[in-house]
């Protein structure tokens, strides 16, 4: 059996632009997050990308017995979409349990007959002056511990040291979508503080290519969560170079990557506005 690994990491890389001419791979984004629609939950980690690279306009997925099962027949001739599923293998103790990668493959509802029909998710499209009332308040639940300055600085970026992020006024931005791109991007940086995912150990070099692959990934899935296409700042795009590298370079970097980009939107969604947490 090939590498499931390798298999999806060149499979994104043959979708990346070269460096320096960067736009995110992931065309289906817009769409939002793909999801099983046998069962109702959403893929995660590298499992989103590879989805999204398959071009399709709707969300949802599932594997050939799957349709079937919901009254829909692949079609003649359609290929499926790979996707990787871990297994574990119970050892004595839960230390010696092992993970083993497993390969399927998932068909979009654009490929089959039958399939029932659901309501599509609506893809928000803001004007110049307008800011998403959802977003804002997703935003604003959370203001009680993902702490956020802004001022007429052009600079944004997360201080580990003062756990803050720092950011240009709304009004500094080209669009409405630079702005949550931009915001997404730098909160998922303050999932990597020690009090929460410890991921900023080594944030020098190597490390920090590393981390900034993990932070436009967040920012990708976040933006798709809202239906807003995502727009990667110009000073993201001097790290492409090195995220290329380190694809080619380690089979496993997207992987991790993804997955650790996954966890940091499960930690961003799972704050509790500071008023339910009183009332708990």
């Amino acid at each position: 059996m090939n590498d499931l690994h390798q298999t999806m990491t060149d499979r994104i890389l043959a979708s990346v632009d070269e460096a320096g001419q960067w736009k995110p791979c992931w065309q289906g984004m817009t769409g939002g997050l793909p999801t099983n629609a046998s069962t109702g939950k959403r893929y995660n980690g590298v499992n989103i990308l590879s989805l999204w690279l398959s071009g399709y306009g709707s969300n949802r997925w599932a594997s050939y017995n799957q349709w079937q099962a919901l009254g829909a027949q692949v079609r003649k001739g359609e290929r499926g979409t790979p996707i990787i599923f871990y297994k574990v293998i119970e050892g004595p103790t839960p230390d010696d349990n092992k993970l083993f990668a497993r390969g399927s493959k998932v068909f979009n509802a654009e490929q089959v007959d039958g399939a029932p029909a659901v309501e599509a998710p609506p893809i928000t499209t803001l004007s110049a002056d307008q800011r998403l009332e959802a977003l804002d308040r997703w935003l604003m639940d959370r203001s009680h511990v993902l702490r956020v300055q802004t001022s007429d600085s052009a600079h944004a970026y997360y201080q580990p040291a003062l756990d803050t992020v720092y950011m240009p006024d709304f009004s500094l931005f080209h669009t409405p979508e630079h702005f949550y791109g931009t915001l997404f991007h730098e909160a998922t940086h303050w999932t990597g503080h020690k009090s929460r995912l410890d991921r900023l150990a080594n944030y020098i070099g190597e490390g920090r290519a590393k981390e900034e692959l993990v932070a436009e990934l967040g920012a990708a899935f976040l933006c798709a969560e809202f239906g807003i296409e995502q727009v990667t700042r110009d000073d993201h795009v001097s790290y492409i170079a090195s995220w290329l590298k380190h694809l080619k370079n380690d089979k496993r970097c997207i992987v991790t990557a993804a997955s650790q980009a996954s966890k940091a939107v499960e930690l961003l969604n799972a704050i509790q506005p500071a008023q339910q947490q009183l009332a708990a």
